[in-house]
């Protein structure tokens, strides 16, 4: 299986004569959720054909990526369309449209600007000053992490390790027994990609789908057995770092802090802060101010479904049988 960095890499195959930049993609079998494309590496593959479209301009980063999803995308070749809404001087708009076997699989929103400070800006607007930027709000160091257990539905298990904080998990369950859970259900965890290649802006939404919905984070006794599929209605995600990262940074590794406060009915909501790592999971030294060093990379928010895993299952024999 290719690793993250070359499985979502994108080639133009033409521009239609409205202007119109369509671009060719291939869904990994191995990169999929049950039977379906993992929608993470979706993402990604719009955000490198994106990339290209942009990367001889002056806004070259990501700025802000908006999603809603339509229908779940199965293994094998998909398109992208990218139509240019507007080119200004801060920023641009484009709009993205993905297809699979003439259908229309997801629609994205995006605005790419330049995220690197420039000094000829004689306005570049106010900044919160040190005291009151956020530090880093995981508190266990990676180095001192022990990898914990993955999703088996995941097919792409063996292209990453996530080290989540139990004692987060403990102190949720308290307070939910206190009755004091007032800020919703934490969850913090470092992940961590096998890919040689150095972080990118395009792998930013698999650290960010590669989350667990409330349900997940309960207490068995209270959560039972049942396996759910949890598909994406809509996401949004803002990119607050350029790329490539410092070199003080881990290479390969995000820290991944969300805070899950609803869900009712099977729909439920999440919101997620992805974040450098001070090294990578169970190796580095502990420097007494690393939380204060690490900087926020991008911040999102998602809303999603739980339905029955055998829904997973069903989409691609739907799909395979229009094919025929």
């Amino acid at each position: 299986m290719a690793p993250l960095s070359v499985s979502t890499q994108t080639r133009l195959l033409k521009t239609l004569d409205d202007g119109t930049f369509v671009f060719a993609a291939v869904g990994d079998p191995e990169w999929t959720i049950g039977s379906v494309i993992f929608g993470g590496f979706a993402l990604g593959c719009v955000l490198d054909a994106i990339s290209q479209t942009q990367s001889n301009g002056i806004h070259p980063d990501p700025v802000c990526l908006t999603v809603q999803f339509i229908l779940a995308m199965i293994p094998g070749p998909f398109e992208i369309h990218i139509r240019v809404l507007r080119k200004g001087k801060h920023h641009d708009h484009l709009h993205a449209s993905v297809h699979q076997k003439d259908r229309l699989i997801f629609t994205a929103q995006t605005i790419y600007g330049n995220l690197e400070p420039d000094s000829r800006d004689p306005d570049p607007g106010p900044s919160l000053p040190k005291a009151y930027t956020p530090i880093c709000p995981l508190r266990t160091h990676p180095a001192v992490s022990k990898p914990s257990a993955k999703y088996l539905q995941l097919n792409f298990f063996e292209h990453y390790e996530w080290a989540e904080d139990m004692t987060i998990l403990n102190r949720n369950d308290q307070l939910a027994s206190d009755g004091q859970l007032e800020d919703g259900i934490s969850w913090e965890v470092w992940t961590q990609l096998h890919d040689k290649t150095l972080l990118t802006s395009c792998m930013i939404p698999f650290f960010f789908d590669l989350t667990k919905m409330p349900w997940d984070l309960l207490p068995r006794e209270v959560k039972g057995t049942a396996v759910w599929w949890t598909p994406s209605l809509s996401i949004s995600l803002e990119f607050k770092t350029k790329f490539p990262l410092e070199e003080a940074f881990a290479p390969h590794t995000m820290g991944v802090y969300g805070r899950k406060r609803h869900m009712k009915n099977g729909r439920w909501s999440d919101s997620v802060e992805l974040w450098t790592a001070p090294s990578s999971i169970g190796v580095g030294e502990i420097r007494a101010d690393w939380r204060d060093e690490m900087v926020c990379v991008a911040v999102g928010s998602q809303v999603a479904l739980a339905v029955p895993e055998e829904k997973n299952y069903k989409r691609r024999s739907a799909a395979l049988r229009s094919k025929l």
